[in-house]
């Protein structure tokens, strides 16, 4: 059954989906542009020109050129975790979208941009706001933990499996709640 929307309700969502299309087509842009350059050298107005948007737009929707990658790996990653909400094992979902990204993930690495998907993987593990205070430096550790070995799976162009990742990580969960 569909649900009812008001017609400022459809309005809005109409609108988000133009935003979200225009902010995709500048992500996309981006990319295509860290393939044959260094990020430091592009250019905002090359990277408008390329996604057929104005630098008006560009700005109305980032701030910065780092905002347009953060942007993709938090739109594509909302997405796929919102279809795989019932996975029973977050690190293996996680790798498996990891995976899926890899292009995006190797095109990153290749323009020394890997802090940025280290920021994002702590902004998800690490403690947040509301974290309880004995669980915080848990969080911590395993977003260090987890950044590290990720870090390295993708330096070794993801040659295991998400099932063996997610295998590590949790036995690497069990050695540490037995110590």
């Amino acid at each position: 059954m569909y649900a009812k929307l008001s017609l400022q309700e459809a309005i809005m969502s109409k609108k988000a989906q133009k935003f979200n299309l225009i902010k995709d087509c500048i992500a996309q842009a981006m990319f295509e542009l860290l393939k044959t350059k260094e990020f430091k050298d592009i250019k905002i107005s090359e990277l408008t020109e390329k996604a057929g948007v104005s630098r008006i737009t560009y700005y109305r929707n980032f701030f910065d050129k780092k905002d347009v990658i953060t942007y993709a790996f938090e739109r594509y990653s909302d997405e796929y975790f919102e279809k795989n909400k019932d996975a029973k094992d977050p690190i293996l979902t996680a790798t498996r979208y990891m995976l899926s990204m890899k292009k995006p993930i190797m095109i990153l690495y290749q323009a020394n941009l890997s802090y940025i998907l280290q920021d994002y993987i702590y902004r998800y593990i690490g403690p947040k706001k509301d974290t309880p205070k004995d669980q915080v430096y848990y969080r911590a550790g395993m977003a260090g933990f987890f950044w590290g070995y990720i870090n390295q799976w993708i330096k070794d162009d993801m040659k295991k499996t998400p099932e063996e990742v997610s295998k590590d990580v949790h036995s690497f969960q069990m050695k540490l709640s037995m110590e």
